[in-house]
């Protein structure tokens, strides 16, 4: 699945989804270009609302799920630290998505 990007403000975003606890409020500016199209990695339910996994302009963090994210509970740690072996692995899943929607 791709999107279409119509807005990268916090103010853009449902009130009910600003926290600034979380670093999320009317001024953050997210990393995503207006108009631009992104493929759609993986899907969430956040605070009854539909989240979109996808990988940003600053590849601010991995977005996607894969069966090695479910079977090792440190995974996404060892991806956030770019690991090779986490990193080849996202990659490989990346690919085989983009190739998908191309």
């Amino acid at each position: 699945m791709k999107v279409r990007c119509i807005g990268n403000r916090g103010s853009n975003l449902p009130p009910a989804l600003l926290d600034p606890k979380s670093n999320r409020d009317e001024n953050t500016l997210f990393a995503l270009t207006i108009g631009k199209t992104y493929v759609v990695y993986g899907l969430t339910v956040y605070r009854s609302f539909l989240w979109y996994y996808l990988c940003d302009e600053e590849f601010t963090y991995f977005p996607i799920w894969n069966p090695e994210w479910a079977l090792d509970p440190y995974y996404y740690e060892h991806l956030s630290e770019n690991r090779d072996e986490e990193v080849q692995i996202f990659t490989k899943y990346q690919k085989l998505m983009d190739e998908e929607y191309d």
